[in-house]
Formats: C-alpha cells, structure tokens, sequence
C-alpha cells in the first residue's frame, strides 16, 4: 500500500485484484458490502468521479497564543490543503472546519496550547482478524489502540481435497 493516509487507516494491505482505495467502504455505518460492491464503488468515487487521496503522511501542528486582548482568528492550518485537519480540543471561541482547515473565531486573551492534527480522524480495527469484507470490523478514532492482530491458523485435516489444493496453490503462489 503505497498511500500513507490509507496505510496509517488500515492494517492489512488490499488484495492485489482489488481497487486500492476499496478498503475505505469495510463496513461503512455498520453496512456490510460485498468485496464486488467496494471495489466498484471506489472505482466509481477515485477513477471514474477523479476523487483524490493524497499521499501525505498524517502529521501535526502545534500552536501557542499568549495574547493580552482578545483576537479574531482566520487562518488556514498548513498542510491542511492535503488532507483533513482536527483537533481534539480548540481553544474556546475557535472553530475548524475540517475540509479546508480553516481555523475562525474569536480567541480570548490568554495563553492557549492546542494541536490540529492532519489526515485521517478514524482507522479501521480489523479486530484482530485479518480486514476481511466477510470478518468483523469497525471504525475507531485515529488516536484508539486498535484490537492486537491474533495469528490464524488452519486446520488441514478437516479440509475437502479442493480446499487442500487452493490452500496449497495460494501458498506455492506466495513462494
């Protein structure tokens, strides 16, 4: 996975066959969709509509006011033309809007401490599984720890003979 944004969201890497930008609709509101109905919509969002993700890491900004009267605020965050910007917690009397990362309002007079953060503001927990379409999921904050990743294993013998010859193919592909 090539794109920082979707590498910090997920932590499986998509199937070599599927849209690379597919992953973005697991589970989407709980909805469970087809691995066809994914790779179809990103086609449709990021080839045929010409959405775009930027490749640029997730990243922060700090800020630091000291002011001694109040303030108007409208600035745009830096980076923020790239990918999504928020903050956890804003200054009273700030606003950000996260599409275009403009920060407006009035600030107090005081000293302020905050961070915006840039990219996403969710990643997807495959709890533990392996981000399969057909597994459970779910969406959780950038800044959650996601569920540990639990090693699957593979019980041959209970296995039909067709099942066997796939594993082993997939595996002989892998080599």
């Amino acid at each position: 996975m090539t794109n920082q944004q979707m590498r910090f969201m997920f932590e499986h890497e998509p199937p070599e066959d599927v849209h690379p930008y597919a992953q973005l609709f697991l589970h989407p509101l709980g909805a469970k969709l087809t691995p066809e109905m994914m790779n179809e919509l990103a086609t449709h969002i990021f080839d045929m509509c010409g959405a775009k993700l930027p490749d640029v890491a997730p990243s922060t900004v700090e800020y630091f006011r000291d002011w001694k009267d109040d303030r108007e605020v409208d600035e745009i965050v830096p980076g923020a033309e790239h990918t999504a910007a928020w903050s956890e917690q804003l200054p009273p009397g700030l606003r950000l809007d996260p599409r275009t990362g403009r920060m407006v309002g009035t600030l107090p007079r005081g000293q302020y401490r905050w961070t915006v953060r840039l990219g996403p503001q969710v990643q997807y927990d495959s709890l533990g599984g392996s981000g399969s379409p057909h597994e459970d999921g779910r969406w959780i904050g950038a800044l959650e720890d996601r569920e540990p990743i639990t090693p699957q294993t593979v019980d041959v013998k209970s296995m039909t003979p067709e099942q066997r010859a796939e594993l082993r193919a997939a595996l002989d592909e892998e080599d």
